[in-house]
């Protein structure tokens, strides 16, 4: 029997290594680079890097965690642009972005 969670069966995020690892990344990537144009991972920040954090997430959880990572930021870019018009054209989003919107999730 296989549990199928929204785009991806659930059975291929669960103990299968490097398979969960790409299935993974592929929907991070859709979730964040291919639909937001304007949305840019912080140098060194990497689509791979941030799998294990996702681990215990389903895909439902898993969009929010990436539209809380992506409120994060923007509230942290607003914060520090003094002026409406000085906001930049792309959102550059952290680890920290993500990480705070784990707990985010969590709480």
């Amino acid at each position: 029997m296989v549990l199928v969670t929204g785009l991806y069966p659930l059975s291929c995020f669960m103990g299968r290594g490097l398979q969960a690892m790409k299935a993974r990344v592929r929907m991070l990537r859709r979730l964040t680079t291919e639909t937001r144009s304007n949305l840019v991972l912080s140098g060194g920040l990497t689509l791979e890097s941030l799998v294990p954090i996702t681990r215990n997430l389903d895909d439902a959880q898993l969009e929010q965690w990436v539209i809380n990572a992506i409120r994060n930021a923007a509230y942290r870019i607003m914060m520090e642009v003094p002026h409406l018009e000085d906001l930049p054209e792309v959102i550059i989003i952290t680890k920290a972005d993500f990480q705070l919107a784990l707990t985010d999730l969590n709480a």
